[in-house]
């Protein structure tokens, strides 16, 4: 209670006591939770330790879940939004469409009778 760090953050804001949860998740650091107990109030007691393990692993849980998919999702461009992006040709949207549906390059050679090195050369 007489350190600066207490002074200057608990004691502005009525707090005394604190508890806090550090999630990870496969050996993923997500974050911190921390619960506060205003001054006047006892501290944390087993049964509310107890409570917050309970949802700890779910909890962390979501939210990796959650960052995974933002993460998948952030940097994802359709076809169409590429080619208006980089300003594709037809020739070039047609190949990179079938680029993202899988199809090898030379299968797009057969497909589109272009030469590898037309599907080399554009992408």
């Amino acid at each position: 209670m007489q350190t600066e760090y207490y002074k200057s953050i608990y004691e502005v804001n009525n707090w005394h006591y604190s508890l806090q949860l550090v999630l990870a998740y496969d050996k993923r650091f997500l974050g911190v939770i921390t619960f506060y107990k205003n001054k006047g109030k006892e501290d944390f007691k087993y049964a509310d330790i107890f409570k917050i393990q309970l949802i700890e692993n779910h909890l962390a849980y979501r939210i990796n879940k959650e960052q995974e998919a933002a993460s998948k999702n952030k940097d994802k461009v359709s076809v169409e939004e590429a080619v208006e992006q980089f300003g594709l040709t037809k020739k070039e949207s047609d190949i990179l469409d079938l680029l993202v549906k899988g199809y090898s390059n030379k299968e797009i050679c057969d497909k589109m009778v272009i030469s590898s090195n037309t599907v080399k050369n554009i992408f």
